[in-house]
């Protein structure tokens, strides 16, 4: 049986990140809160810089990747976790900002989705 040493050490890397950044084999940190006019969720990420990190919206989620420096110019990124963009947040306003080892992110509402809701009659 061949062990690919690269893939041993990638996973290796990826186990010892997510374990640092996680402060442990547990989930990540994450606190949300609903503000007046906006979102705000609060990650505790030790350790991390914002090179070493990408934050990717891809439809109605927020993706965050940790960046790998592997050979000086080639990266690879590891998905650390991701949340739900919630209905009432414009998508296009969201912001991240590392603030000493926290990652806070802000998601203004959207002001033309007020939370549309009716019930709908069930016919027999």
């Amino acid at each position: 049986m061949n062990i690919d040493k690269n893939l041993t050490a990638k996973l290796a890397y990826t186990a010892n990140s997510t374990n640092s950044v996680n402060g442990g084999m547990t989930e990540m940190n994450m606190k949300s809160t609903k503000k007046e006019n906006h979102y705000v969720v609060d990650m505790k990420m030790p350790g991390i810089t914002p090179q070493g990190l990408n934050v990717e919206i891809n439809n109605d989620l927020v993706l965050l990747f940790l960046n790998v420096d592997q050979n000086g110019d080639e990266f690879n990124n590891y998905l650390l976790t991701y949340f739900r963009v919630p209905y009432d947040v414009n998508i296009d306003q969201i912001e991240a900002d590392l603030r000493g080892n926290h990652l806070v992110i802000t998601m203004p509402f959207d002001e033309l989705n007020d939370g549309y809701s009716r019930i709908v009659n069930v016919k027999h």
